[in-house]
């Protein structure tokens, strides 16, 4: 990126450099030229979803998934100390999801969220149960569900609300979270302080609701509004019975 204007190549350092802490798998297969366009668009006030849409497609060609493709692109704005606008996002997931030839099965069921299919979240929390009381035995694991259903959407509608939902927990719950997804209800696994207290997960819970609000009203009709959360104690030493409260939360 030797030849990029200066400001340009300055925040395509800075972008890389905080998309690599944030998970980025693959250090050498970040640099394509549509994150040089788009960050020059960044940089100068142009319109950014032409942009975004070509980098979704070059991510998708890549290999690179939606969730990791979307935590890139959230990496550069939360470096500039900006909220990532919305049609951005919708630009950026539908030249992902076009240049997707075909998708894994796992992935297609959890559609454009970004986030675990749930028998990948059942996985997940079956792991951290075999540690629980070891690694968390001053509080308690909860399941936050997130029911964005707003009734029978068109493909290109549904796909939107996916990628709201999923955007959202990742906004609400730190990246180390079990998640799943399936059919416009997301699953966070969160914790309790203690028994009794539990300001980590209402802060959570908070900034969900919030988020979820904002992009409701800008996307009326895709989400639901307001989205239907709920928390309930996870029995996760117990799997039955995780399993039971998983799929409480998805009816």
């Amino acid at each position: 990126m030797t030849s990029l204007p200066d400001d340009v190549s300055d925040l395509c350092r800075r972008w890389r450099t905080r998309s690599l802490a944030d998970g980025w798998n693959l250090p050498e297969d970040w640099a394509v030229p549509a994150a040089a366009l788009f960050a020059g668009a960044v940089v100068s006030g142009k319109e950014l979803s032409t942009h975004a849409r070509a980098l979704g497609a070059a991510r998708s060609h890549s290999g690179v998934g939606i969730g990791e493709s979307l935590r890139d692109l959230a990496a550069l704005f939360e470096e500039r100390g900006e909220v990532i606008p919305t049609d951005v996002v919708i630009a950026f997931a539908r030249g992902w999801e076009q240049a997707a030839d075909l998708l894994e099965p796992a992935v297609a069921r959890a559609g454009m969220s970004g986030l675990d299919h749930v028998d990948e979240f059942r996985a997940q929390c079956e792991r951290v149960g075999e540690g629980v009381r070891r690694a968390r035995s001053d509080g308690r694991p909860v399941v936050v569900t997130v029911d964005g259903r707003a009734g029978v959407l068109g493909t290109l509608r549904r796909w939107e609300r996916d990628v709201f939902l999923g955007e959202a927990v990742r906004v609400a719950f730190p990246v180390t979270s079990p998640t799943g997804y399936r059919d416009g209800v997301a699953l966070a696994l969160s914790w309790t302080a203690s028994a009794t207290d539990a300001p980590e997960l209402a802060e959570g819970v908070d900034l969900l609701s919030d988020t979820l609000a904002g992009w409701a009203q800008a996307r009326h009709g895709v989400l639901r509004d307001p989205a239907r959360i709920v928390c309930a104690f996870a029995p996760l030493d117990h799997p039955e019975e995780m399993h039971a409260t998983i799929e409480r939360s998805l009816r």
